[in-house]
């Protein structure tokens, strides 16, 4: 398993490795290197994003690296939290489970191991949801919505 990023569980998780002696099985990313991302996501079969809502209301705010790990065909668990809900829409491109469940997560992250025609479908749906972050179509979006308001 692999472990990219930081925040206020990190020692927590890191002394848990420990003491369940998974160390050997576990491997931790602080602050990766966009070109480090991109290794991890070329070397993993599953993507796990299990934001939560932190005890000052504070969330996902859009969670772009869903996207990105769309990009390396990963089929993807996250939590419905904050803007993930605007990205992954359960059953088509991804799978949505309810924060803090592990139970939820890890059932989840078995069932697209397990159900490859779910995981080829997710991967084929991401697709789209994709090109929808291209800065090209971003930008387009954003024309359109300059000359509507120019020409009213």
């Amino acid at each position: 398993m692999i472990i990219a990023g930081s925040g206020y569980l990190l020692e927590k998780l890191r002394n848990l490795t420990k003491s369940l002696g998974l160390e050997s099985k576990i491997s931790f990313f602080v602050g990766p290197t966009d070109e480090e991302l991109g290794r991890l996501n070329s070397i993993s079969n599953v993507f796990v994003c299990p934001s939560i809502i932190d005890s000052k209301g504070e969330t996902e705010g859009l969670g772009l690296v869903i996207v990105e790990a769309m990009e390396f065909n990963l089929p993807g668990v996250a939590t419905s939290v904050g803007g993930i809900v605007d990205i992954v829409k359960n059953e088509r491109n991804g799978l949505l489970v309810p924060e803090k469940d592990p139970t939820l997560i890890a059932r989840a992250i078995e069932r697209l191991i397990l159900d490859k025609e779910l995981a080829r479908k997710i991967v084929e749906n991401s697709k789209t949801t994709v090109r929808e972050f291209f800065p090209r179509t971003i930008a387009q979006e954003y024309f359109d919505i300059f000359k509507t308001l120019v020409n009213t």
